[in-house]
Parts: structure tokens; sequence; C-alpha cells
């Protein structure tokens, strides 16, 4: 073999050494790209999984997130009516109290009103226990009176009027019977039949003085009940004393 056959062979044994080695490390460049690749593509995966759960997660965060705004809409709302119904619920105790505080000065009122008459009642009670006590001893006094002018044979009557029923005529003319000094009342010889009526005021008059007014309470025939008017009384009234209308 030549010198250039040999060169040939040495160079075609080199390229094909060269071409085993490239393919070699070819191959293993392609085992770890692939290698690589297969890891990639299994963190893309991974990563997609993780995106689509965290996706899922938002998605429920949100919709969690829209009911509880929903919810606190809801709340509020139910908060402003509790409040309008505490409001409406206030003003209406503040209303009762002062309903409930009228009602007791009412009370009050009434009940010192019911006191005062009460005592008003009881008064007139004692009053007209008083009167009828009065009216005994006037009807008493009569009852002595008529005895003794009846016993003594004295008139008590003076002179009759002709038309009695139409009130006592001017001048007429009268005189005391008898005084009661503890209830203030007088007993006159002029009654129904001088034309004397309840509610007629006599002046009572004693040596041409006037001394004070009385009026007539009750009329009997001859006789009448007359209570002494304090405002009008100018001197002690005494039995025997005339009386004029």
């Amino acid at each position: 073999m030549n010198t250039v056959g040999k060169i040939a062979l040495w160079i075609t044994l080199a390229a094909t050494c060269a071409a085993a080695f490239l393919s070699y490390q070819l191959y293993g460049t392609r085992e770890r790209i692939t290698s690589k690749v297969s890891n990639l593509e299994s963190q893309n995966g991974k990563l997609r999984g993780d995106l689509r759960d965290r996706e899922e997660a938002l998605t429920t965060a949100t919709n969690q997130l829209a009911q509880t705004s929903n919810q606190l809409v809801q709340a509020s709302s139910e908060l402003g009516t509790t409040r309008q119904q505490i409001e409406k619920l206030t003003a209406d105790l503040t209303g009762a109290q002062d309903e409930l505080a009228s009602t007791k000065t009412a009370l009050a009122e009434r009940q010192s009103a019911l006191d005062a008459m009460e005592g008003r009642i009881r008064g007139l009670e004692g009053e007209l226990t008083q009167r009828e006590v009065t009216m005994e001893e006037v009807q008493a006094e009569l009852r002595r009176f008529r005895e003794e002018a009846m016993a003594s044979g004295a008139s008590l009557t003076p002179i009759a009027v002709e038309d009695p029923g139409s009130g006592p005529p001017r001048g007429l003319k009268g005189r005391i019977l008898i005084v009661n000094d503890r209830w203030s009342f007088v007993v006159l010889n002029v009654g129904r039949q001088q034309g004397v009526r309840a509610g007629v005021e006599l002046m009572v008059h004693r040596d041409g003085q006037l001394i004070g007014r009385v009026k007539i309470r009750e009329a009997d025939e001859i006789v009448s009940v007359a209570d002494v008017l304090s405002q009008w009384r100018l001197g002690e009234i005494a039995e025997g004393d005339q009386v004029l209308y």
C-alpha cells in the first residue's frame, strides 16, 4: 500500500472515529435534551395544575366575597331597620313616660280635689248637723214661745195685709221675739200671713237707729226665723228690737 493509500485509510478511520464520537456526543445531548424537555413538560403540567387550583380558589374566594358583600348589605339594611325600630320604641317610651307623668299629675290633682271634696262634704255634714240642731232649737223656742203667749193671752199677730201672697208690704213692722247668739239667728213675730217669705231681708232698729239686718230663712204662718247678716251688724241685737221692711 502506498503512502497515499495509507493516508486515505487513516483519514477514513479518523473520520469514522470522529463520526462515531460525534454520534455518541449527539446521542447524549439528545437524551439530556429529551430529559430536560420531559422535566419541563412535567413542571409545566404541574404549574398548569397549580394555576387551575389557584383559579378555582380565586373563583371560590370571589364567590364568597360576593356572598359576604350581599350579607353585609343585608346586615346593613337590617341594622338600619333595627335603628329605626329602636328610635320608634324610644319615642314611644318617651311618649309613654310623658303620658304616665301627666296621668300621675292628673291623678294627684284628682286625689287632691277628691280630698278637698271629702273635706267639704265632712264640713257640710257638720254644718247640716249644726243646722239640724239649730232647727230643733228654733222649733223648741217656737213651741215655748207659743205656750208662753197662749198662757199669757198675748197676741202674736200684727195687723195683717190684704194680699200676703205678693210679699211683705213696704212699711211692714214687727219685733224680735227670740235671739240666739250662738247660731246668729232670731225669731220674728211676722210670718207668711204678713207676706214674709224665705230670702226677704228686714232692717233691725232700736230707738230709731239702724243696728243691723236679718234675712228670713224660714217662715211660719205667724212667726219666722231669720239669720243675722254679719256684714250689716252695727250693734248687739236684742229681744224686743223692731224690724222694718
